[in-house]
C-alpha cells in the first residue's frame, strides 16, 4: 500500500472519530440542559405551591368553603318564575364560578359546590358547563345539592310538601328531582351526599347524609363589626366559626354549621375578612380539638358583583392560604376523615 493511500485512510479515521466526539458533546449538553430545564421547572412548582396541598396532619384544622349556586343564577328564562338568567348571563356565571375553581385550585382550597337543581340541568348543555363540572371532580371538590322549599324565596319547584302541586310554579315531587339528580351522578361518576337548603325536613332524603347548616347550635356566634357603614343593611353583622364542632344527626343528615361571608362589594369584604382572619389566628393560638372545622359560606352572585369584589374575596383566600394550621377539605371529606362518617 502506498504511503499517500495510508495516509488519507489515517485522517479519514481521525475525522470519523472527531465527528463522533462532536456529536456525543452535543447530545450530552442536550441532555443536561433538559435535566436543568426540569429541575428549575419543579424548584418553580415548590415555590408556589401553599402548605394546603401537603397531607393533612390530625393538628390541622380544616377550612371548607360551601358554594350556594342558587336556582336564580341557572333558572332558564321563559317560565312562570321570572328570577331567570339568559343565556349570555348564565356564561356570566359560569365565568365567576370558573374563576372561584381558579383561585381555590391556586391556594389549594377545596369547593364544595352546592348547586340547585337548576345548575344540575343546565351546566351540561354548554360545554363550558362540562368543563366547569370536570374541573370541580379534577381539582378535588366536590358538587353537592342545595336545595330550597316552597316557603323559601328562590324555590327550585320540587318539593313533596302538602300544597306544592297546586303551585304555578312546582316542577315535579321529589322523586322526579331524585331522577335528575341520578342522572347526573351517573353521566359523571359522582356521589352527591352533602346538600342545604330550606324544606328539607320534608323532603329529606337518606341519601344525603351530610347537611351544611346556618344554626347556631355547637357553633360560636361572632359578632362583625362594621364601623364604617361598609357593609350593605341586611347582610348579617355575626358569623359562625364551628368551634367546638360536634357533628350531629338533623332529619337524618350529619350536620355541621357554616360561616356567612357573602358580601357584595369589596369594602365590606375586605372589613369581614380582617376581622375573621383575626379571628381564626387567636382560635389557633388557644388550641383548637382534632374535629374542629371551620365551615365558610360563599354565594357566587355575592362574589361576582364587580372585579374589585372579587380581588378582595381572592385576597382573603391567598391569606388564609398563608396559615400554616390551616388544612382545605370538602365537607364529604372532612365528615369522613375527621368525623368518620364515611359515604358508602
Amino acid at each position: 500500500m502506498h504511503i499517500k493511500t495510508k495516509k488519507l485512510i489515517i485522517a479519514s479515521v481521525i475525522v470519523a472519530l472527531l465527528t463522533m466526539i462532536a456529536i456525543f458533546w452535543i447530545v450530552a449538553r442536550s441532555a443536561v440542559a433538559d435535566l436543568a430545564d426540569t429541575s428549575s421547572d419543579s424548584d418553580a412548582g415548590e415555590e408556589i405551591e401553599p402548605t394546603f396541598l401537603d397531607e393533612a396532619l390530625e393538628s390541622d384544622l380544616p377550612v371548607i368553603f360551601s358554594i350556594h349556586m342558587e336556582a336564580k343564577s341557572a333558572r332558564e328564562c321563559g317560565g312562570v318564575n321570572t328570577s331567570c338568567k339568559t343565556d349570555e348571563e348564565f356564561v356570566e356565571m359560569m365565568d365567576v364560578v370558573e374563576r372561584m375553581i381558579d383561585i381555590y385550585n391556586e391556594t389549594g382550597l377545596k369547593g364544595t359546590f352546592e348547586m340547585h337543581i337548576q345548575w344540575i340541568q343546565r351546566l351540561p348543555k354548554t360545554d363550558q358547563g362540562r368543563r366547569l363540572i370536570q374541573a370541580m371532580i379534577d381539582g378535588g371538590h366536590e358538587p353537592a345539592l342545595h336545595h330550597h322549599g316552597m316557603t323559601q324565596s328562590d324555590w327550585d319547584g320540587y318539593s313533596d310538601e302538602a300544597g306544592a302541586s297546586d303551585s304555578d310554579e312546582y316542577l315535579g315531587s321529589m322523586s322526579d328531582y331524585l331522577e335528575i339528580v341520578h342522572q347526573f351522578e351517573d353521566d359523571w361518576g359522582v356521589e352527591l351526599t352533602t346538600t342545604e337548603g330550606t324544606g328539607l325536613k320534608t323532603d329529606s332524603q337518606e341519601e344525603w347524609i351530610y347537611r351544611t347548616s346556618d344554626d347556631q347550635n355547637n357553633s360560636e356566634a361572632y359578632t362583625i363589626s362594621d364601623p364604617d357603614g361598609v357593609c350593605p343593611v341586611g347582610r348579617p353583622v355575626w358569623t359562625l366559626i364551628t368551634l367546638p364542632n360536634q357533628p350531629r344527626s338533623a332529619q337524618g343528615y350529619t350536620s355541621i354549621g357554616h360561616t356567612h361571608f357573602g358580601t357584595k362589594n369589596a369594602a365590606c369584604t375586605e372589613n369581614i375578612g380582617a376581622q375573621l382572619l383575626e379571628r381564626i389566628n387567636e382560635i389557633i393560638d388557644e388550641g383548637y380539638d382534632s374535629n374542629d372545622v371551620i365551615n365558610f359560606v360563599f354565594h357566587p352572585m355575592d362574589y361576582g358583583t364587580d372585579a374589585d369584589n372579587m380581588d378582595a374575596h381572592d385576597a382573603f383566600y391567598r391569606s388564609l392560604s398563608e396559615i400554616d394550621e390551616l388544612y382545605g377539605m370538602t365537607v364529604q371529606q372532612y365528615m369522613c376523615e375527621r368525623v368518620d362518617i364515611c359515604y358508602e
